[in-house]
């Protein structure tokens, strides 16, 4: 439902009620009442005019900073959410998964495609997601060989599986 077609019908209710308390006061008796329908058939269209309604009892509305509150809220998550998908390449989030399914995952790669793989290592642990086993460096990782060997997941990459998770649902 639109915002004009929700305001219609808020103002149209009021204004129902109203004609219904001067047809039969007996239905509607308080001069308050009336007052105050007019109060809520009016207030979907000032909320363009004002920012914020204050009423006895504590009653408050705040129209235009809640609006742009909730549409800054709104860009802020979509950008964390993009932020999350592509902070790690397809290939960086292959071993990162691989290094916390906690089963082996061997790796066989020849001279260049080592050198791209021993990049997605160091990007992968400078970003504190993985941390080498104690005694072992990417440099002096073999060609093949078990990549949980030589990487264990750290803290930090367990929470950023479990938010890419979230995301990746949520796409």
């Amino acid at each position: 439902m639109s915002k004009l077609t929700t305001k219609l019908l808020f103002s149209i209710g009021a204004v129902v009620l109203i004609l219904i308390r001067r047809i039969q006061p007996s239905l509607l008796p308080a001069d308050a009442v009336t007052l105050g329908l007019l109060v809520v058939a009016v207030l979907p269209w000032i909320s363009s005019f004002i920012d914020i309604a204050e009423f006895p009892g504590g009653w408050k509305f705040q129209f235009r900073e809640l609006e742009a509150t909730q549409k800054r809220q709104n860009r802020e998550i979509e950008s964390l959410k993009f932020l999350i998908k592509y902070f790690v390449t397809d290939r960086e989030l292959e071993h990162l998964r691989k290094v916390a399914s906690g089963v082996s995952s061997s790796y066989d790669y020849d001279d260049y495609q080592r050198g791209i793989f021993a990049t997605e290592l160091r990007r992968l642990r400078s970003f504190d997601l993985i941390q080498m086993q104690p005694d072992a460096y990417v440099a002096d990782m073999p060609k093949k060989g078990d990549l949980r060997d030589y990487c264990k997941i750290t803290e930090r990459g367990e929470m950023y599986l479990k938010l890419r998770q979230e995301v990746d649902s949520q796409s």
